[in-house]
């Protein structure tokens, strides 16, 4: 049995299936998640697959509102939880719908209170003044004014009063799985926990003292280890006429009445098993007076001043709280049928590795190879302790809470939020199960986990192969660049030198140049000098010679006159030839000079001159 309810319930959460949408084909099947009471009685006729749809039907259960009722008690009681400081104690004020229970938090949180006629005017009730406490409505009558848990922070006594809504009495389904989620979630560590259970008088009172054994065994079964339960445990009495009974009387007679059913029982050999354990609570509390206080009704209209226990409850309930106490829950199969096939709507783990999944490729993709490898190590390490990772809150401990800092994107963080919520409902549903003798094996999320991370690893694998070949080409090709880059340089450098060189070898060339210009000038200014200094000297040697050449003549003229024809003609013709000769010897001298000077010397009757 506890094997097919475990495997009916991870097909469930594996594979999202609907099954209140499906519930007759599953009823109808031999693996039924359930045995009915006749069942278990040895009936072999009917079971399960007539009496649960019966029951679904009866209560019109509505998963999608019971699913946003779950939703806003896990939100408001995490919420207050988190605004809670200094580790405080909490207070789980406990009690039927109408027992007073919003009223008497108000009280002991110090609010006036005023009494005035009921509608009907034959009593009275209590009305809170100055508006009551944020979050908190008060009714009056048999219908609960509280639906979800609510907190007040008593900062002076350092106590936090929760308001949990109807948790001893049945109001549906619905709100029995609403007030067990959330009572489970106070409950969760680290808590230091004390009950203040309000029973009403008439409780008490008559026949009807087994309704207060009833609301005791229930509470009973929530806290099973009674020691615990024992040092939890504040008794308010609400709702009592001022006739003068003293609550501890009330609470010896409840006893007294107790003791009698269980002999009457033993004597007709009943089981006993649900009065052994009220009697022993009730037993303990007759001897712990501190332990129960009344709060009464008004007896006149005006201030409401009957609470004179209000300092008496502060101080059992500042003593001795219990830290981590154990807790169970306990319904009908009904319930628990219906918390299982809800369960699915709030454990979407496929989804959730899904959009992990999702999240993680658009992490890494397009990240170059050292965030590749460092993904490629994450994802490998969630491998390496994948059987191990078989719940969501080790799925978020191993990834959410190991991950860098830097990539903690806010999706992730979405996801992260999620699991531990995923988690949380199935400790829910765990704790349900096995309070109710159905033993809810641990979801086996490695079956899901296992292969989508061996496929990103597959892929980071392949990714980070194909980055290193592109590296390596990439080093290659930058190796290349870099040798042809060094080759250039060089080639570079090399023209440079050779530029710098011929540039030298210009400004050489030009300086000599220069200097072969100044030298040509200088020679031909030496030149131009020495061809007038010859010019002058030639010209001075023949203004001479003409001049004894002048002289000559006349004394050839006058010679000739005293001599003969035939003498002067020979020494005439002799004197002609000594001038020849004279003016060729000058030829020759000046061609040597200059290279013929650009002209030529010619004896004229005038002397020696140049021509050209």
């Amino acid at each position: 049995m506890n094997k097919r309810l475990s495997n009916t319930f991870k097909i469930m959460l594996l594979c999202g299936v609907c099954m209140h949408n499906s519930y007759s084909m599953d009823f109808q099947s031999k693996h039924s998640v359930f045995e009915s009471s006749t069942e278990r009685k040895g009936s072999t006729t009917g079971g399960m697959k007539s009496v649960m749809p019966t029951i679904v039907e009866r209560q019109g259960m509505n998963f999608d509102l019971l699913s946003e009722s779950i939703q806003e008690a896990e939100r408001a009681v995490q919420g207050q939880m988190r605004r809670e400081s200094s580790n405080p104690t909490r207070v789980l004020v406990l009690g039927t719908t109408g027992s007073g229970k919003s009223t008497l938090i108000h009280a002991l949180a110090g609010k006036n209170l005023k009494a005035s006629h009921t509608e009907d005017e034959d009593s009275y009730q209590i009305e809170i003044e100055g508006g009551t406490l944020p979050g908190f409505t008060v009714g009056h009558g048999i219908s609960s004014a509280t639906d979800i848990p609510v907190s007040w922070h008593d900062q002076r006594s350092n106590l936090v009063y929760w308001d949990c809504p109807g948790f001893l009495d049945s109001r549906g389904v619905s709100q029995e799985i609403v007030n067990a989620f959330a009572i489970d979630q106070l409950f969760s560590p680290p808590s230091r926990v004390k009950i203040l259970l309000a029973m009403q008088a008439s409780e008490f009172q008559g026949a009807r003292g087994m309704d207060a054994i009833h609301r005791l065994n229930k509470l009973i079964s929530l806290i099973p280890d009674l020691n615990q339960l024992k040092q939890s445990i504040t008794l308010v009495i609400t709702k009592k006429n001022n006739d003068g009974f003293n609550v501890m009387k009330m609470v010896s007679g409840l006893l007294h009445k107790a003791q009698e059913e269980l002999e009457c029982r033993r004597s007709e050999e009943r089981t006993t098993a649900d009065l052994e354990g009220a009697i022993d609570l009730l037993n303990f509390i007759t001897h712990n007076e501190e332990k129960v206080s009344s709060f009464p009704l008004p007896n006149s209209i005006g201030s409401y001043q009957q609470f004179t226990d209000q300092g008496k409850t502060i101080s059992s309930l500042n003593r001795n709280p219990v830290v981590n106490p154990r807790h169970v829950l306990r319904f009908d199969e009904s319930v628990l049928f219906n918390v299982l096939m809800m369960m699915e709507r709030f454990c979407p783990v496929p989804q959730i590795i899904q959009e992990w999944k999702d999240a993680v490729h658009e992490e890494y993709r397009g990240k170059e190879l050292p965030a590749l490898r460092e993904w490629s190590g994450f994802i490998a390490s969630l491998h390496a302790k994948k059987d191990c990772i078989d719940t969501p809150g080790k799925f978020d401990t191993e990834f959410s809470n190991r991950l860098p800092l830097r990539i903690k994107s806010r999706r992730f963080l979405q996801l992260s939020h999620q699991l531990q919520t995923t988690q949380r409902y199935l400790d829910f549903a765990t704790r349900l199960a096995a309070g109710n003798d159905r033993p809810l094996e641990n979801l086996q999320i490695q079956t899901l986990l296992a292969p989508v991370v061996a496929d990103m690893m597959t892929e980071l694998q392949s990714l980070i192969a194909h980055k290193e070949l592109i590296e390596q080409q990439e080093t290659e090709t930058k190796r290349i660049k870099e040798s042809l880059n060094k080759a250039l340089q060089e080639r570079t450098i090399e023209a440079q030198e050779a530029e710098r060189q011929y540039k030298t070898l210009d400004n050489k060339l030009k300086q000599e140049k220069v200097e072969a210009e100044l030298k040509h000038q200088a020679l031909q200014n030496q030149l131009r000098q020495a061809r007038s200094e010859t010019d002058d000297r030639i010209r001075s040697e023949v203004a001479a010679e003409k001049s004894r050449y002048d002289r000559d003549i006349s004394l050839l003229q006058s010679r000739l006159s005293s001599m003969d024809q035939s003498s002067l003609i020979s020494n005439l013709r002799s004197r002609i030839e000594d001038l020849e000769n004279e003016l060729r010897r000058y030829q020759n001298l000046v061609m040597s000079m200059g290279g013929g000077g650009g002209g030529q010397y010619v004896m004229t009757p005038f002397g020696l001159m140049r021509f050209g």
